[in-house]
């Protein structure tokens, strides 16, 4: 059973992220618009049902997870942080996280745009999410919806950001991401289903 709330509260917060990049002039109009940025589409259609499937089940679960709660919440943000961060130190182009020419940057906190902040937080929650999920006991059919999500997901996150930055559809980094991350995902799907 879908949760329709987790589905409309996660597309309200990347509309959000559309708003405020709107507002900030990086809808369209930087050489990595916020428009063309396929995580952007992924975060918008695909996490929305991944988080649907499993709210219900990571929400009825939080209280006996106390502790990993209390890490995640902690830890979740610096590995969002960490995962941004390692764009800005490649990307050589102006983009709706980082609308400042390459030139004129002052570093990840000072040149990252308000659209930019809202994504990095929303993408610790979600980190947060999906790891409970990990976590979480969850029937099999649904893991294995969630893994198919993923295995979509992943690839536009990663492959299609690095084009847009490098020109490059065949990036050494980016398809190690994309392999270890959809990896990950089928290791945990198959482990949590067996």
């Amino acid at each position: 059973m879908i949760n329709w709330i987790a589905v409309f509260v996660t597309m309200a917060f990347v509309a959000a992220e559309g708003v405020v990049s709107w507002f900030e002039g990086t809808l369209t109009k930087t050489d990595f618009p916020f428009l063309k940025h396929g995580g952007i589409w992924a975060d918008f259609f695909i996490l929305p049902l991944i988080n649907g499937l499993i709210f219900g089940y990571v929400w009825n679960n939080i209280d006996k997870k106390a502790t990993i709660a209390i890490l995640l919440v902690i830890l979740c943000p610096f590995a969002a942080m960490g995962m941004h961060h390692l764009w800005y130190n490649t990307q050589t182009i102006s983009s709706w996280l980082w609308p400042v020419a390459f030139e004129n940057r002052l570093g990840f906190s000072p040149d990252t745009s308000w659209a930019g902040f809202i994504h990095v937080n929303f993408m610790s929650l979600q980190l947060m999410i999906l790891l409970f999920l990990v976590f979480t006991p969850v029937p099999p059919g649904i893991m294995q919806m969630v893994a198919v999500l993923l295995t979509l997901f992943w690839p536009l996150t990663v492959l299609q950001p690095c084009w847009m930055i490098t020109g490059k559809w065949i990036d050494l980094q980016a398809i190690i991401s994309s392999v270890v991350l959809v990896g990950a995902t089928w290791v945990t799907t198959y482990y949590k289903t067996r």
